[in-house]
């Protein structure tokens, strides 16, 4: 498994904001070009939930594990696995799991492996936001 770090912090929103910035479109097709040649990934992350005026609600810590179009999510409260054809989501205060189907034909589904790949290039507006140097796995 491999440690993926991104050499600049680039980040993608929806479109009609402004204008892309070319330089972060070089480091995430730099990510996405490196994240396809593996065949396991395991990344750590933490994910900032704001509401529509950009004030910080809440943010979460957690891991995911991704192999093919397979991925675990791990979330405090929550699992999320996925075999490639279905999702079990697991809520774990309310011990009950919620199976859904997965539709390779909906794109607008995003997962943890498009996340990683060129799905900022449609409808999204991504520019570099500072740069943080770090230690890179195998």
């Amino acid at each position: 498994m491999a440690t993926l770090m991104v050499g600049g912090i680039a980040f993608a929103q929806p479109a009609g904001m402004g204008k892309s910035d070319p330089e972060a479109k070089k480091i995430l097709d730099a990510v996405s070009a490196k994240f396809k040649s593996f065949t396991s990934v395991q990344s750590k992350f933490s994910l900032k939930i704001e509401n529509g005026a950009g004030k910080n609600i809440g943010s979460k810590t957690g891991t995911v594990y991704m192999k093919g179009t397979k991925y675990r999510l791990s979330l405090p409260g929550q699992e999320v696995f996925c075999d490639g054809s279905n999702v079990w989501t697991l809520d774990k205060s309310a011990n009950e799991v919620t199976i859904t189907k997965l539709d390779p034909s909906n794109n607008s589904t995003i997962t943890p492996q498009k996340l990683f790949t060129n799905f900022y290039d449609k409808d999204f507006l991504y520019k570099l936001n500072g740069e943080k140097k770090g230690h890179t796995g195998n």
